[in-house]
């Protein structure tokens, strides 16, 4: 009888600590120069998901002037490895008016990588779409 109870409370004791692990982390950083990202991880016990990636305020260049460009990722990004990386579009995939390429790798409580948007047609903050590019941009995060 005593085996039993014991095996019983190391199976439940495995139950709670695995779902202890599963659950949504916010991460908010900077991108260097200027303007933050921010996303959601969210963790079960089998896999991973980024959530939510969003960019603020991230400075571009358009014809020779200074804007921004903000946006949100409408799908999740699956986490292998500790890595992630997405890449979304504005047209059709082969040939894109905007594109966003993230990437990112998650270290504890830290996030760090890099992302660039460019196109011929980039949504801007101050309004409309521009032939943009932000060229590849690092950035950190933490929780």
């Amino acid at each position: 009888m005593k085996k039993l109870s014991i095996l019983a409370v190391v199976v439940c004791m495995l139950s709670v600590a695995a779902t202890a692990q599963a659950g949504k982390s916010k991460y908010a950083g900077p991108i260097d120069p200027a303007g933050e990202i921010a996303f959601t991880l969210k963790t079960t016990q089998s896999k991973a998901n980024i959530l939510k990636l969003r960019w603020n305020a991230l400075p571009v260049t358009c014809a020779g002037a200074a804007e921004t460009t903000s946006g949100t990722l409408s799908f999740a990004v699956p986490v292998r490895n500790k890595a992630f990386k997405a890449r979304a579009v504005i047209g059709s995939s082969d040939k894109p008016e905007a594109e966003a390429k993230i990437a990112g790798q998650l270290s504890g409580k830290n996030a760090s990588g890099t992302i660039s948007l460019s196109g011929s047609a980039l949504p801007v903050d101050s309004g409309g779409a521009a032939d943009c590019s932000s060229g590849r941009l690092k950035w950190t995060a933490s929780r």
